[in-house]
C-alpha cells in the first residue's frame, strides 16, 4: 500500500511541469521559469505520502546519562505552559528551557512534540506569512515524527490534529493563488498541466475528509479528560497485554496503572484515524502489527483500518 502511494505521490505538479509549454526552450521568459519553480516547490509540499517526512525519521544515540537525565525533566510543566500560550492565558515561560532541552535530548520524542506546538503557535500568532507554509510543514514534520517514535498520547494527537489542519488550509490556499497564476498566464490553456493542477488540488479536499472522522478522537478526548491518560502513550507492551487481556475476557484488568480496555480503546481510534492521513500509514501499519488477529473483534477493527488505508491510498492515485 505504502509503495504504491509513495510512486505517485507528487507526480501531479511534476507532470504538469514537464508539459508545460516553452519552460525547456532556451528563449522561455523569465516569469515562465519562476512559474516552473514555484511549481516544483510547489510539489515537495504536497502531503500524500510518508515521504513527506523525508527518507530518515529516527532518532540520534544518545548516551546513557543523556538518557537518565532526560526522564527527570518535568514535561507536564511544559504542556501547561505551552496550553496556557495557545489559549491566550499568558506567556510560555518554558519557551527557552524546552528549546534548550530538545538540542540536549534529541532522542525524546516527548521534547519534539512540544517544540513543533510551540512553532505552530509561533507560526499562527505571527504578522509574518511569508513563509508561513514552510514553518507550518515543520512543525508538522517534528510531531509526525514524535508520534512515530512513541509520543502519541491524546495529548500530542490532538496537537497534531490541528497543525495538519493549518497545514492543509494553508498549502490549499497557495496552490489555488498559484492555479490563478497559471490561468493569468495562460499556461492553464494546456489542458495536461491544467488536469494536474487539478488532480492535485482534488487530492488536498479529499485529505480533508479526515475532519469527518473525528468522533471517536473527541470521545476518548472527554472520557479520559482531566485524567492521566491523556498525556500518557500506551507503549508496545502495554498494547499487547491489553490485546491478551481482552481475548481472555478480562479487559478491565489493570496494566500497570492503566486499565485494558482504555489502552486498547485509544489505540484503536487512534490507528482508524491515522488510517486517513498518508503521511501517518507506516505508523498505522506498526501499530497493526501490534494487535493479534485471535479475536473476532480484534479482527474486525484490523480489516476496517487496513481498508481505510487501502481506501486512502488509491485517492491518492
Amino acid at each position: 500500500m505504502t509503495k504504491i502511494n509513495q510512486k505517485s505521490a507528487g507526480r501531479n505538479l511534476s507532470l504538469g511541469l514537464k508539459l508545460f509549454p516553452g519552460t525547456k526552450k532556451k528563449g522561455s521568459s523569465p516569469s515562465s521559469r519562476q512559474l516552473q519553480e514555484e511549481g516544483k516547490q510547489l510539489s515537495h509540499l504536497m502531503p500524500f505520502s510518508p515521504e513527506f517526512l523525508g527518507k530518515k525519521i529516527t532518532y540520534p544515540k544518545v548516551s546513557r546519562m543523556q538518557l537518565l537525565r532526560g526522564k527527570k525533566l518535568n514535561l507536564q510543566r511544559f504542556r501547561v505552559d505551552v496550553n496556557n500560550l495557545s489559549s491566550n492565558k499568558g506567556i510560555c515561560t518554558s519557551r527557552e528551557a524546552i528549546k534548550k532541552a530538545v538540542e540536549s535530548y534529541p532522542h525524546m520524542a516527548e521534547l519534539h512534540a512540544l517544540n513543533a506546538v510551540l512553532l505552530f503557535i509561533d507560526t499562527q500568532s505571527s504578522e509574518q506569512t511569508g513563509n508561513k507554509l514552510e514553518r507550518l510543514k515543520g512543525a508538522l514534520i517534528e510531531i509526525s515524527i514524535a508520534l512515530h517514535h512513541g509520543a502519541d498520547s491524546i495529548f500530542n494527537v490532538t496537537w497534531f490534529i490541528k497543525i495538519y489542519f493549518a497545514y492543509l488550509s494553508s498549502l490549499n490556499d497557495r496552490l489555488q493563488r498559484f492555479m490563478r497564476k497559471s490561468q493569468s498566464m495562460g499556461v492553464a490553456r494546456n489542458k495536461d498541466w491544467e488536469r494536474a493542477l487539478q488532480k492535485d488540488h482534488k487530492q488536498l479536499k479529499t485529505l480533508m475528509i479526515i475532519r469527518e472522522k473525528l468522533d471517536g478522537h473527541l470521545h476518548l478526548r472527554k472520557l479520559v479528560k482531566s485524567s492521566f491518560y491523556l498525556t500518557e502513550s500506551n507503549t508496545p507492551e502495554e498494547i499487547k497485554q491489553a490485546c491478551l487481556a481482552f481475548t481472555q475476557g478480562d479487559e478491565q484488568c489493570r496494566i500497570g496503572k492503566k486499565r485494558g480496555n482504555i489502552i486498547l480503546h485509544s489505540t484503536m481510534i487512534m490507528t482508524t484515524l491515522f488510517s486517513y492521513i498518508p503521511i501517518m500509514h507506516q505508523l498505522v501499519e506498526s501499530s497493526l502489527t501490534l494487535i493479534p488477529d485471535t479475536h473476532r473483534t480484534l479482527i474486525l477493527q484490523i480489516h476496517m483500518a487496513q481498508a481505510s488505508l487501502k481506501a486512502t491510498t488509491l485517492r491518492m492515485l
